[in-house]
């Protein structure tokens, strides 16, 4: 969009109108007239525009649309929040759409087009700039100094990032790499693809992080010189309200990190009985009575099947602490994610698999997110194993597999937590392969 001081805005990039690229393209969508100038082009409306990752980044943007409208010198008056046209004045705004920004130009005309068309054939961006801008739509990496610090990596090495994602840390990693370095950036979500750096040195993996190890040596990778993985939900899946993360709103109760297949959180609350329910209330979502919250979901699907994500918390409302509300919808959420995708699993496979994979002297880095996570990590670290069990050989000395390099975990400073709220649960920890 152009604002009043003839800068172009598109997910957080700022381009000049003044470069002689956009001001061709301006040229020629006015037809008949010369281009403006940066002061004659501003925004008139764009209420709640939105520009999607996949309508950014997509090939089947519509070409530019023109409309013949009069002249439009002030954007239409506001009520309650809507947009109201004055009596007795002529409509001037065509419509209201996300991804449709409105211009008003000293001409005679009014352009409605598609921003995302306007930048990809007319301004020329620098390296990596569009995948930086749709990473920030995605996701914003937490811990992304510290980590990729800790990674300590080497121009020429091998690294593996087990949770790609909006690609925040695959492209600090690929920033310290050399020409004969390389990135394997692993994540199950398809929507992933849209973050896919244009860089030779990274290479995509569409599994789960469990299978590492395998999809490493298909590639012909047996070793690697460091890993990876920022584990929880990213911003995205929180974000899209369609993927039923979020208690806020309302969704479907899906909550799979692969759409492609498995159960949802749908077949969790009206398949598992009252016990396995409760059961994985308590592991995974640390919650107290959880065998009064599995009695109230009971109640309510044998009623109707439980299917949306308000319903979920319509079922569970008796039973909900007023004070905590947030805090009790939020382990409620969590225990049903874990158990849809299989987190915990997951994790501890990957961990063993990296423990295999790591040269001597390789560095495993993981950041958690709630204590479950960061427990099994801490022990695996500390011990090799999970329950924290020191093994010792034949002259009693410990034979823990790796040197920790974190003693305590490393949390979010106060400028990130101020800059990133989400950020505030992340706890770091990194050790060295012995």
């Amino acid at each position: 969009m152009i604002d009043a001081g003839g800068g172009m805005m598109c997910g957080g990039a700022l381009f000049s109108t003044e470069s002689p690229a956009v001001m061709q393209a301006a040229q020629v969508f006015v037809p008949g007239g010369d281009a403006p100038t940066p002061a004659e082009a501003r925004l008139t409306y764009c209420r709640g525009a939105r520009i999607r990752p996949g309508t950014l980044f997509g090939r089947d943007i519509a070409c530019p649309q023109v409309v013949d409208l009069p002249l439009v010198q002030q954007p239409p008056p506001r009520r309650n929040g809507k947009m109201r046209q004055a009596a007795g004045q002529r409509r001037t705004v065509l419509m209201q759409k996300p991804g449709y920004v409105y211009l008003h130009l000293r001409t005679q005309k009014i352009f409605v087009f598609r921003l995302a068309t306007f930048l990809l054939k007319s301004v020329t961006l620098p390296p990596n700039t569009l995948f930086a801008t749709n990473m920030s739509v995605y996701h914003t990496p937490v811990l992304l100094e510290e980590s990729v610090n800790l990674l300590d990596v080497q121009p020429d090495g091998t690294y593996a990032d087990l949770t790609f994602g909006g690609g925040g840390h695959s492209r600090h990693i690929l920033s310290k790499l050399g020409g004969g370095g390389s990135l394997y950036g692993f994540d199950r979500d398809a929507d992933t693809r849209a973050n896919i750096p244009d860089d030779g040195r990274f290479h995509y993996v569409e599994s789960n992080f469990r299978f590492m190890r395998g999809a490493l040596r298909l590639r012909g990778v047996t070793a690697v010189d460091g890993v990876l993985a920022d584990l929880g939900v990213s911003s995205h899946h929180f974000d899209a309200t369609e993927r039923g993360f979020s208690f806020r709103g309302e969704a479907p109760l899906d909550m799979r990190m692969n759409r492609r297949g498995g159960i949802t959180a749908a077949d969790v609350v009206n398949g598992y009985d009252n016990d396995r329910l409760a059961r994985i209330l308590s592991m995974y979502g640390e919650l107290e009575t959880t065998w009064k919250i599995a009695a109230c979901i009971d109640r309510a699907r044998k009623a109707h099947a439980i299917g949306t994500t308000a319903e979920l918390v319509a079922a569970v409302a008796p039973c909900t602490p007023k004070k905590d509300e947030a805090k009790f919808l939020t382990k409620l959420f969590q225990a049903l994610r874990i158990e849809v995708n299989g987190e915990m699993e997951a994790l501890k496979m990957a961990l063993e698999q990296s423990l295999k994979v790591l040269k001597p002297g390789g560095r495993l880095v993981v950041i958690s997110y709630h204590s479950l996570e960061d427990r099994l990590v801490k022990n695996f670290m500390r011990s090799g194993n999970f329950e924290g069990r020191i093994e010792k050989d034949f002259y009693g000395r410990a034979a823990a597999p790796f040197e920790v390099l974190t003693r305590k975990a490393v949390v979010p400073s106060d400028e990130e937590l101020a800059r990133n709220p989400r950020s505030r649960s992340a706890k770091l920890r990194a050790a060295v392969k012995i």
